[in-house]
């Protein structure tokens, strides 16, 4: 009996790489929505009290960190084994890097990282979620109601409105 054309092959399945994701309770579940706390908080910031803003602020920024402590406490634990920066280039191949800190040269310090790329990784990760979840979001929200209410306000006083 021949096979069917969609039926793997059984030297396909052996050659096959086994894909293990590991799930990132930061980035791959209903946790990371409370890096958007801060949204929260500055839509609703004419209507609620100030000390709610703020909390949400909390939220987002304890989110941030426990992220930072999540990615680096991970990188840390891995072993990283020095290569050549010139030998990078030849060995890296598209997509094979997680980040791009991933695909940097490390040391192995002890079957650990090396604590100075621990804290680079720390960092980067502090950077990227303070500006991509809590910085740029929270400050573009909160320009866009500013301005919102200044133009509502502006045509509530309008002899056109009356």
């Amino acid at each position: 009996m021949a096979k069917s054309s969609n039926e793997p092959l059984a030297s396909d399945a052996a050659s096959a790489p086994l894909e293990q994701h590991e799930v990132d309770v930061y980035r791959d579940t209903w946790v990371r929505y409370l890096g958007y706390a801060n949204e929260l908080g500055e839509s609703f910031r004419p209507l609620i009290p100030r000390s709610v803003v703020v909390g949400t602020y909390v939220i987002a920024f304890g989110y941030v960190a426990m992220d930072t402590y999540d990615k680096s406490s991970k990188f840390y634990e891995r072993v990283i084994f020095r290569i050549p920066p010139y030998t990078l280039l030849l060995i890296v191949e598209p997509h094979a890097c997680l980040s791009f800190l991933d695909c940097l040269p490390q040391t192995k310090v002890h079957g650990k990282a090396d604590p100075t790329a621990t804290a680079v990784t720390a960092g980067d990760t502090l950077l990227w979620q303070t500006l991509a979840s809590v910085a740029i979001p929270g400050f573009t929200i909160n320009r866009t109601v500013h301005a919102t209410r200044i133009l509502v306000d502006r045509a509530s006083k309008s002899p056109v409105s009356h």
